[in-house]
């Protein structure tokens, strides 16, 4: 069995061009995967290992209408990499921050699992001496889907930009929702070395991700929920709590269906957003 592990690299500068190098040095080291570049066909950049695809048409630019980096968006991604997948005849498909080294223990939970999707939490390690920090788990780097369930479930998800803020974690919150997935973050499957973030706040993209973020706020909410939860639960545990009970909670905070009080919250949540863009 095959997994379709795509990447959108990209020519980063110093540190970053480092620890990217690094990060993908990982992939080409795995086993039972086939290894993608996505990449638009003006503007390409190529990797020793991997398989080049200039397929991508939309951009961060394009669906914004703003300057700023050039960057995919995450639903025409996934897109193309089932549609790799298909043509390959692979059942799995995943992307993956470039940044992020990958061991071969979370591939083989994918391959050998009997979910329809995966999504993994990162490990951030030292600069240096790759020394162990923290689990992250207020973010998720890599999402692995079976190309049936995303080509049968893609209507949910909207078109977030790669690299930007907000999109992981509703992301996550729809697939562990609307699929039999689950979300990795306990073991050290993916790690990530660490360096500050960027500014968020002043992206140029960032009004176009709140307008994303507040049609999907219910989603949102159950993941800070989630999010909130499962750290009281660590913290009253002193470290990772009992599996089960962890297992559990994904389980009753992420459910197909939506409570009155739900609907109607969003709702009105979509009453005051509508007025505000009219006011604009």
């Amino acid at each position: 069995m095959t997994l379709i592990l795509g990447a959108n690299a990209f020519a980063a500068k110093g540190e970053g061009a480092r620890r990217q190098s690094e990060a993908l040095a990982t992939w080409r080291a795995l086993e039972g995967v086939e290894l993608v570049n996505l990449q638009w066909p003006d503007e390409l950049f190529e990797l020793d290992g991997f398989e080049t695809h200039a397929v991508l048409e939309t951009d961060s630019r394009t669906v914004t209408g703003k300057a700023g980096r050039r960057l995919p968006i995450l639903r025409e991604v996934f897109d193309r990499l089932a549609a790799i997948a298909e043509q390959k005849g692979a059942r799995w498909f995943a992307f993956a921050n470039s940044d992020v080294g990958i061991r071969q223990a979370g591939i083989d939970r994918v391959l050998r699992g009997d979910k329809e999707g995966y999504a993994f939490c990162r490990m951030d390690t030292e600069a240096g001496t790759g020394r162990e920090i923290a689990m992250v788990t207020a973010g998720i780097d890599i999402f692995a889907l079976r190309t049936d369930w995303w080509r049968a479930n893609r209507h949910r998800f909207r078109d977030y930009i790669v690299g930007e803020t907000i999109w992981d974690n509703v992301y996550a919150s729809l697939l562990l929702s609307h699929a039999d997935a689950v979300l990795l973050n306990r073991e050290t499957l993916i790690t990530h070395e660490f360096h500050q973030p960027a500014d968020w706040g002043n992206s140029p993209f960032a009004p176009y991700l709140n307008d994303l973020a507040a049609r999907d706020r219910t989603y949102f909410t159950r993941w800070v929920e989630y999010y909130q939860a499962l750290t009281a639960m660590r913290e009253r545990a002193g470290g990772m709590a009992d599996e089960a009970e962890e297992l559990q909670l994904q389980r009753d905070v992420f459910h197909p269906s939506h409570s009155m009080r739900e609907r109607l919250v969003q709702a009105l949540r979509m009453l005051k957003w509508s007025a505000k863009r009219r006011l604009r």
